[in-house]
C-alpha cells in the first residue's frame, strides 16, 4: 500500500467520523455524544467534544470535565473549548479541585477559570526606572558618581566620608554640599518623578536635595525637625507637604513624589502627607541641583545647609507607589 493511498484512507475515516458526530449534534443527541467521548479513537473523541460545544447542553459538563484528563492534547483542548461554551458556573469548583491533581492539565484548566472569571491574570508590573543614584559607596570626596550611569556626576564641596545606611555615605554641613549644576538629567519637566534619600540629621533644619529656584523647582528638606517636600510650578506659589512627626535621631528614609495631580511625602516607607496640585513641574528649573544645600533662591522656603549624614540619593522617572517606596527602605 502506498503512502498516498494510506493517507487517503485515513482522511476518509476521519471525515466519516466527523460526519457521524455532526449528525448526532444536529439531532442534539447528547447521551450518544457523551458516549462518543469514551471512544477508543482520539479523532472520534475530538469530534464528540467539538459537537458538545456546539450543542451547549449542561448535561455534558461532567463528561467534558473528565475529557480534560484525556491522554491526547487535542481532545483536552476541544473539551476545554466546549466547557467554555456551556457557560455553566457549576464547573468552577470541580476545575479548582482538578488543579490539585498530580497530572492536571494546568494550562487548560487555568484558561477555563480565567474565562469564567474565577481567577484573574495580573500582568507583571514593570520595575520603576532608576534614572539617578548617588550612593557614595566609593568614598570619593571629590566627585559624587551617579552609579546608574544615566544622569550626571556632582562636585563634592568639603564633605567627608561617613558610615552610611548602606555602605559608605557623606557628612554634610555648612559649606559642605554637592553641586550638580544645571543638569538636564534626570529630567523633572512635565513628568512624574520620585526623589529619595537616607538621612541622619544633627540639626533640625536643612535641605536634603533641592533643584531649581524661585520660578520652578523642588526641595526635600527638614524644618524644625519635621520632614517636608514641596514643588514650585510657577512664581505665583508653591505646593508643600509636611510630615506629622519629627524625625528621630537615627536614620530616616525620606521620599518626595510628584504625580500628575498631587505631591506626596513618605517617611520610612509610609505616607506622611499628600496634597493636590495643579499638575507637574513645567521645566527643569532655572537654577541648579544640589544635595545637602540649596544654592541661590529657594524653590520652596529655605536654603539652609543640611548638617548630618546623607546616603543613597535616588531619582526615579515615575511616581512610585507605597509598595515600591517601602521596598526601597529595606
Amino acid at each position: 500500500m502506498t503512502w498516498c493511498l494510506l493517507f487517503a484512507l485515513l482522511a476518509g475515516v476521519c471525515a466519516a467520523q466527523e460526519q457521524g458526530v455532526r449528525a448526532l449534534a444536529s439531532v442534539r443527541d447528547v447521551p450518544k455524544l457523551i458516549e462518543a467521548l469514551g471512544h477508543k479513537d482520539k479523532n472520534h473523541r475530538f469530534y464528540a467534544a467539538y459537537a458538545l460545544g456546539e450543542v451547549k447542553d449542561a448535561r455534558a459538563a461532567d463528561a467534558l470535565l473528565r475529557a480534560l484528563r484525556d491522554p491526547e492534547w487535542v481532545v483536552r483542548d476541544q473539551a476545554a473549548w466546549a466547557l467554555r461554551e456551556l457557560h455553566d458556573a457549576k464547573i468552577i469548583e470541580p476545575l479548582k479541585a482538578m488543579l490539585k491533581e498530580k497530572d492536571a492539565d494546568v494550562p487548560h484548566i487555568t484558561w477555563l477559570l480565567v474565562q469564567y472569571g474565577a481567577i484573574k491574570i495580573v500582568p507583571p508590573t514593570k520595575p520603576p526606572v532608576l534614572s539617578a543614584h548617588w550612593s557614595f559607596d566609593d568614598k570619593n570626596t571629590k566627585v559624587a558618581k551617579d552609579v546608574s550611569g544615566k544622569a550626571t556626576d556632582g562636585e563634592i564641596k568639603g564633605c567627608t566620608v561617613a558610615e552610611g545606611k548602606v555602605g559608605a555615605a557623606l557628612r554634610f554641613g555648612k559649606g559642605k554640599y554637592i553641586e550638580l549644576g544645571r543638569t538636564q538629567k534626570p529630567s523633572v519637566a512635565k513628568t512624574p518623578f520620585t526623589i529619595m534619600a537616607w538621612v541622619k540629621a544633627d540639626a533640625p533644619t536643612g535641605v536634603v536635595v533641592a533643584r531649581g529656584g524661585a520660578f520652578c523647582g523642588y526641595s526635600l528638606y527638614l524644618k524644625d525637625g519635621f520632614p517636608k517636600f514641596g514643588i514650585r510650578r510657577s512664581k505665583e506659589g508653591a505646593d508643600i507637604v509636611t510630615g506629622r512627626e519629627k524625625i528621630g535621631a537615627g536614620w530616616s528614609h525620606l521620599a518626595g513624589v510628584v504625580a500628575n495631580d498631587r505631591i506626596e511625602l513618605y517617611v520610612n516607607g509610609k505616607l506622611a502627607a499628600s496634597a493636590k496640585t495643579g499638575g507637574l513641574m513645567t521645566s527643569n528649573g532655572g537654577q541648579g541641583m544640589e544635595i545637602g544645600f540649596d544654592v541661590g533662591n529657594s524653590a520652596i522656603e529655605l536654603t539652609d545647609a543640611f548638617e548630618g549624614v546623607i546616603d543613597e540619593v535616588k531619582h526615579f522617572d515615575a511616581a512610585l507607589s507605597v509598595e515600591e517606596i517601602a521596598q526601597q527602605c529595606k
